[in-house]
């Protein structure tokens, strides 16, 4: 059911955005590598680790991480993104769950990564749980989302606020409910960090 909503529905009123050239995007795609490798560099030791982006919708950033010679790969619910993507040269990702991408791959990734993807997911303690043994032995994962505790989505109401985006958006995390999650999940925290995102300084004011 998930997989058949990400594959027909999602994304065909934002076309604006998501499309493969905005995904294959310098800027774009430059910024989020980066972050990647600075990632890996601050807390990876072992050399040449693999990368894996959840969420990677055409494949922007894998391209892009390739292409500096890092062995990298990424999955996503959405066939036609992926396709699209595999088209534009990209044969590092697939549309299918990031576990079982993994393990047909026969990789353990050092450092997962999304923008965007968990809040998506129905059981993010099941979800997390079951990338364990896809991790390398020293490994990190990073998740970018909206923050459930926005000021001005509290004063103003969530409604007003375009990042609840329901049904797209199935959870809306806070710093604690975070660590909740990486309680159960048996993870450790290593940082939370809050940051404006899409909005003018004047919004914010």
């Amino acid at each position: 059911m998930l997989a058949y909503y990400y594959s027909n529905q999602y994304g065909k009123n934002s076309s604006s955005w998501y499309n493969v050239e905005a995904d294959y995007a310098p800027e774009k795609v430059k910024s989020r590598a980066d972050n990647a490798v600075k990632l890996t560099d601050r807390y990876i030791t072992q050399t040449s680790p693999v990368i894996f982006e959840i969420g990677c919708a055409f494949g922007g950033t894998i391209f892009e991480l390739r292409k500096r010679g890092i062995e990298a790969f990424g999955s996503d619910l959405n066939s036609d993104a992926i396709c699209q993507g595999r088209n534009n040269g990209n044969s590092f990702i697939f549309d299918d769950f990031a576990d079982a991408a993994l393990k047909r791959l026969g990789k353990k990734a050092a450092l997962i990564y999304s923008y965007h993807a968990l809040e998506h997911i129905p059981d993010p303690v099941s979800f997390l749980t079951s990338l364990k043994p896809c991790l390398a032995n020293e490994a990190i994962l990073e998740f970018r989302m909206p923050n459930g505790t926005y000021i001005r989505a509290w004063l103003e109401g969530f409604e007003k606020w375009d990042w609840v985006a329901f049904p797209d958006h199935l959870h809306m995390f806070t710093p604690r409910s975070i660590l909740c999650l990486a309680e159960r999940s048996g993870y450790e925290i290593l940082s939370v960090t809050s940051n404006a995102c899409g909005e003018s300084v004047d919004q914010l004011i």
